[in-house]
């Protein structure tokens, strides 16, 4: 393995936080498949699994010539442009503030940042957040969101899967993509339920979902939401489930926070 592969540890990272090392899991877990057992092997995979680039990470099973691909991608309900989503500028954004002043402070050093990941309404120097406000605008952003990672990274399955080929050096006989997608929204996203916060929003039972998993070339998806403790897998068995059984995101508005307060304390040696 060249270890020059390993600085990204993505599909380590998603483990690490959402499954032990005894493949149990760390958190509440759905899983949605109409055969249990295929899952208990695909998780040990995923716990021997080395950290790559295009893909994020691989094993190769060499008793059965199986190539076990994952990719891994993060996704938000706040607002995009081509330079990705405002929470993820935003975080970047304060983040290298707070290192620039802990650089430069002399004493101990204490900071109170606001991270925007949603909508405000700016009069003069004030800026209010409205809690719960354009749900609708969340919701169309969390769709659009996923549906482009997702097709995007769809679309380089040959590319992961020669990459792993020549890294290998053999052909396998059989390949099994899974892809690792993480909701991370701040405090989550989660439906407006008569005005109020309501269940958090479980992609895999979402009817956008199942179109786009349809029409995708993955076996198994992972979705988990870090700030709800919350991992779902589902395998392509869930395709045959009766589509009323899922929520269609059109109907719904989404209840979100939108700033989170980062809080920093380092102190001075």
């Amino acid at each position: 393995m060249n270890n020059d592969h390993k600085d990204k540890k993505e599909v380590s990272g998603f483990r690490a936080k959402y499954i032990s090392n005894r493949g149990s899991s760390k958190v509440a877990i759905l899983t949605l498949t109409n055969n249990q057992q295929p899952f208990v092997q695909l998780i040990d995979m995923l716990m021997q699994s080395n950290d790559f680039e295009r893909p994020d990470g691989y094993y190769f099973d060499k008793s059965t010539l199986t190539l076990y691909i994952f990719e891994h991608f993060a996704f938000d309900c706040s607002p995009m442009n081509r330079n990705g989503s405002s929470l993820r500028r935003n975080t970047k954004k304060v983040n290298q503030a707070v290192e620039r002043e802990v650089e430069s402070s002399t004493t101990n050093y204490e900071s109170e940042k606001v991270i925007e990941q949603g909508y405000s309404e700016e009069k003069g120097n004030t800026i209010t957040y409205h809690m719960g406000a354009d749900g609708d605008k969340y919701r169309n952003n969390y769709i659009a969101s996923f549906k482009k990672f997702y097709e995007d990274h769809n679309g380089k399955v040959k590319e992961y899967i020669e990459n792993c080929k020549n890294e290998l050096g053999v052909t396998p006989q059989k390949v099994v993509i899974s892809f690792l997608v993480e909701d991370v929204t701040v405090f989550g996203t989660h439906y407006k339920t008569n005005d109020n916060i309501g269940e958090p929003v479980i992609l895999l039972r979402t009817k956008q979902f199942l179109e786009i998993f349809r029409n995708s070339s993955v076996d198994y998806v992972f979705f988990g939401i870090s700030d709800n403790r919350y991992l779902a897998i589902c395998d392509r068995s869930i395709l045959n489930d009766d589509p009323s059984k899922y929520v269609d995101l059109l109907n719904e508005e989404f209840y979100i926070i939108p700033a989170a307060l980062l809080f920093t304390f380092a102190i001075k040696h």
